[in-house]
């Protein structure tokens, strides 16, 4: 499952959601690449979510521009 702006409370929410619903790897994409949380709720999900059994992959990537986000898709479809 992809989930952009996934590093965000909201996206790690979603994320907490989904894999709850069964979903078992994500690809989370960000500005940063990287978990950046700032509010204790934040970072309390990502600890949660990385103490499950799933997969999350943390992408680099600016979504408003399509060429770079066209380019980690087709990377990602292709690694599967």
């Amino acid at each position: 499952m992809v989930i952009a702006g996934g590093h965000s409370g909201l996206g790690l929410l979603a994320m907490k959601m989904l894999f709850l619903r069964g979903y078992k790897t994500f690809l989370l994409i960000s500005r940063s690449g990287k978990p950046t949380h700032k509010d204790k709720v934040a970072n309390e999900l990502w600890i949660y979510l990385n103490n499950c059994q799933i997969t999350i992959k943390n992408i680099k990537c600016d979504v408003g521009n399509f060429k770079m986000l066209q380019n980690v898709l087709n990377q990602y479809n292709n690694s599967t």
